[in-house]
C-alpha cells in the first residue's frame, strides 16, 4: 500500500516540518518511508550516525548513484558528484559534536542544486542539532525539504518562507502523523511488507 503522505513528494506545491519528541520514530515512520516511496527521484539526506544510509543505501544503489559524505571526506569527493545522473547524498552527522565542516559541504551541495535547477527531495534529520550552524536554506520549486526536530526546536531560519510550508508533528495519543488539519497513520517501514521487501532485494 502507498504512503499517501509521502508517495511522489517532490510533486508536492509545499515543503514540509514535523515536529516530535526524542524517540518517536521519525526515522522509520518518516524518512524511510519517504525515501522508498520516491524511487525515480534525487535525494540529499543529513543524516545522523549513519542511520538512515545502513538502512536504505543498498536499495538507492539500484535506482541511483550513491554518495556518502563525512567528516574524513575531501574536496575531490564532493566533486566528483554526477548531477546529470539520478543520484542519492547521504552527509553523515554526529550528533555528540559540532558538524561545522558537514554542514559547508551540505550547504554547498544545495547551492549547485538549485544553481542547476535540478528536481531534488532533501530530508533533514534531527534539525535541532544543526540550528544554529545552517547559515541558509533557500526554500525554492525544485527542491522540496522535509525537516524533523525536536518539539518547541529553532526553526527560525525558514521563519521568512513558512507560506511555503505544510507544518506537522506526531500525535503520540493515536500514532499519527498531524499536517494541519489532516491525520495519517504513523506506518513505520518494518512492519510495511511492501517497504520489508523493497529493502531485502
Amino acid at each position: 500500500m502507498d504512503n499517501i503522505l509521502f508517495k511522489d513528494f517532490n510533486l508536492r506545491s509545499k515543503n514540509m516540518p514535523i515536529t516530535a519528541k526524542t524517540r518517536t520514530g521519525v526515522t522509520s515512520s518518516i524518512m524511510v518511508p519517504a525515501i522508498l516511496e520516491n524511487n525515480e527521484t534525487n535525494f540529499v539526506i543529513l543524516d545522523f550516525n549513519k542511520e538512515i544510509y545502513s538502512i536504505t543505501n543498498k536499495y538507492r544503489k539500484k535506482c541511483s548513484n550513491v554518495y556518502f559524505i563525512d567528516r574524513n571526506s575531501i574536496i575531490e569527493d564532493i566533486d566528483k558528484i554526477d548531477y546529470s545522473k539520478r543520484f542519492t547524498i547521504y552527509i553523515c552527522c554526529d550528533p555528540r559534536r559540532e558538524n561545522i565542516d558537514e554542514i559547508k559541504v551540505f550547504e554547498k551541495i544545495l547551492k549547485t542544486i538549485d544553481d542547476k535547477r535540478i528536481k531534488c527531495i532533501t530530508l533533514i534529520e534531527h534539525y535541532e542539532h544543526i540550528a544554529n550552524i545552517v547559515r541558509e536554506l533557500k526554500i525554492g520549486n525544485n527542491n522540496k525539504f522535509l525537516i524533523s526536530t525536536q518539539e518547541n526546536g529553532n526553526l527560525e531560519i525558514i521563519k521568512n518562507d513558512l507560506e511555503k510550508f505544510d507544518t506537522g508533528h506526531i500525535n503520540l495519543s493515536n500514532n499519527s502523523i498531524c499536517i494541519d488539519d489532516k491525520e495519517y497513520k504513523q506506518e513505520f517501514y518494518f512492519k510495511n511488507e511492501k517497504y520489508m521487501n523493497f529493502l531485502s532485494k
